[in-house]
């Protein structure tokens, strides 16, 4: 039992390495295995010598430092609040973060304004811009075309942007604004928002009455 937990909290490891990402939450099946390993250690190899048993707390103990829940970003949820009108219904937020979106907008009962749950390729988007290569790469266009098509059927009440130095800096500059306006249905739709707050280059449109 003990090498079947070791077994699993390695493979999960190796899961998180691939994906590559850095959201602490895809390593949280690695970690709960491996403190569950760590126990399984101390209480079955404790016979076999001291060592096991140390080893295994001390790793115990390393495990449970790390944040082991998933913890949403307030960041323009709050904002989005401060702007938010008792007829409000939908919202699309712009931000390749998954944390800014949810679990604010499950738990406001919002509806939640694109066919995915967060801007997820905006950093390959953003890498063939300073490239040169974005005009002619389909998944690029791809991108573009599936948020021209989400805000244009789904009209979203508010539509927060995340242009944070932060943002910018990390993605190499990219601005999302910049990026719509290369489609020719942008000028048309964004004629139905007006900015309501640009505070903290945290942008806040809302629709037109």
């Amino acid at each position: 039992a003990v090498q079947v937990l070791w077994a699993a909290a390695a493979g999960f490891l190796v899961a998180y390495a691939l994906q590559n990402k850095g959201f602490t939450y895809h390593i949280l099946p690695a970690t709960s295995f491996a403190l569950l390993a760590c126990a399984a250690t101390a209480l079955f190899e404790a016979r076999k010598g001291l060592a096991p048993a140390l080893m295994a707390v001390a790793a115990a103990a390393m495990l449970a430092s790390e944040p082991q829940i998933y913890r949403e970003n307030r960041d323009i949820s709050s904002r989005i609040e401060a702007y938010r009108s008792a007829g409000t219904q939908s919202v699309f937020i712009a931000s390749n973060r998954f944390s800014h979106a949810f679990p604010y907008v499950v738990e406001q009962k919002l509806q939640w304004a694109s066919r995915l749950p967060t801007q997820w390729l905006v950093p390959y988007v953003s890498d063939h811009w300073q490239k040169g290569e974005a005009a002619h790469d389909p998944i690029t266009a791809k991108a573009l075309d599936w948020t021209m098509e989400d805000l244009a059927t789904l009209k979203p009440d508010i539509i927060a942007i995340d242009n944070t130095k932060a943002q910018r800096e990390q993605m190499g500059g990219f601005e999302f604004l910049k990026f719509w306006s290369e489609d020719a249905r942008f000028a048309a739709l964004w004629q139905n928002y007006s900015l309501a707050s640009s505070e903290g280059d945290i942008l806040i449109y809302l629709r037109k009455k």
